[in-house]
């Protein structure tokens, strides 16, 4: 009974040899997946007040362009006080260059979140997966334990059984041994009590 307990419970803990090892590598795989969710984080939060920044420069830069248009050619400029007569067109043009490489440096920026946008949604299903198996091995690490703690249980009993095997053979041994001792004995005199019996009688004679 106690022999079977162990063989089966010592083949189940066998399949468990590498559950610390797995848990040391999703442990592992998790930190580094959080690190690196920080990190995109931290560069989406730059990202945003970059796009942050060239947005309210690009309002800034609409809103001048709006009012010296508003303004007309015969107007001052309201920067130099100069007629707008010579420069409107100049104006006009240097505010198009500057909205349309505002522009390009926003959608440039919004790629860029867009990438790590991705990256994070990745990181954060890698993560998901990492905890779930972290989880699972914890599990099954428990089971180990509890394997583990059946089989010292089993090993005790079964020490414990063959002691008291070993003892009861002893005795038993020891009782067979008086036993046959008191048989040779009781033989021994009966086969001799004729002759005892004989010289009594010799000596009566006498």
């Amino acid at each position: 009974k106690y022999v079977k307990s162990k063989e089966i419970l010592s083949k189940q803990l066998s399949e468990y040899k590498k559950i610390d090892n797995e848990i040391e590598s999703a442990e592992l795989q998790l930190t580094l997946e959080k690190d690196n969710l920080e990190k995109i984080k931290n560069l989406l939060t730059n990202l945003n007040a970059k796009i942050e920044n060239q947005e309210t420069k690009r309002n800034e830069i609409e809103s001048e362009f709006t009012k010296i248009s508003e303004l007309g050619e015969k107007s001052e400029c309201p920067t130099c006080n100069r007629s707008l007569e010579d420069h409107l067109p100049v104006i006009k043009k240097h505010y198009q260059s500057e909205l349309k490489k505002i522009e390009k440096i926003v959608n440039k920026l919004k790629e860029q979140k867009k990438i790590q946008l991705d990256n994070k949604s990745s990181i954060v299903d890698l993560i998901n997966n990492f905890e779930k198996i972290l989880g699972n091995s914890k599990k099954k690490s428990d089971d180990k334990i509890k394997l583990y703690t059946q089989l010292k249980e089993t090993e005790k009993n079964l020490t414990s059984h063959k002691n008291e095997l070993i003892k009861i053979t002893k005795e038993l041994k020891k009782s067979l041994k008086i036993s046959y001792d008191e048989d040779r004995k009781s033989t021994r005199l009966n086969s001799s009590h004729g002759y005892i019996s004989y010289a009594v009688f010799c000596l009566k004679k006498k």
